[in-house]
């Protein structure tokens, strides 16, 4: 069993590893493509916002 050092030092490194990867992809985004995520992001913090919104 991972005691909670090991489990949060492997939890870092999942997020620094799928951080590089996400970057990599992301190098070769089209302006389209990069305008398109930027809108996928902004939609998700609206739901997410009204989504908190109405549960208060």
């Amino acid at each position: 069993m991972l005691n909670i050092d090991e489990l949060r030092r492997k939890v870092r490194e999942t997020t620094e590893k799928e951080l590089i990867r996400e970057a990599i992809r992301a190098r070769g985004f089209s302006g389209v493509d990069t305008l398109r995520q930027g809108m996928n992001l902004i939609d998700f913090a609206l739901r997410a916002k009204k989504v908190l919104y109405e549960n208060n």
